[in-house]
């Protein structure tokens, strides 16, 4: 495994915990580490392109419009949309529901 897959690994297990431990406490900071570590993994594979050989604001500008970033993005700011559109915890379980199948 190379070190820009385990970055990735490393990014999606974090974002995991974050996301148990934002369904233990309700504490909005662990879901904002969730979401910043999954945009982090996505950015990551989106960065794997071989026509990427230095960084540069073109470059991150490209990255930035990848169809899977931008995905992720969107995803991101749907849920956000839709909690704060919840009127109580019980609307809630319909994001964790629909996180299940995101990446399928």
């Amino acid at each position: 495994m190379t070190t820009a897959s385990h970055a990735v690994l490393d990014d999606a297990l974090a974002a995991a915990a974050y996301a148990l431990r934002t369904a233990a406490t309700f504490d909005p900071q662990e879901a904002a580490w969730a979401a910043k570590r999954l945009y982090e993994a996505v950015d990551a594979c989106a960065q794997r392109s071989p026509s990427i050989r230095k960084f540069t604001s073109d470059v991150e500008l490209a990255l930035l419009q990848d169809p899977r970033v931008q995905r992720e993005l969107q995803r991101q700011e749907r849920d956000l949309a839709e909690l704060e559109a919840a009127r109580d915890a019980a609307d809630v379980p319909t994001l964790s529901e629909r996180s299940e199948t995101a990446l399928e």
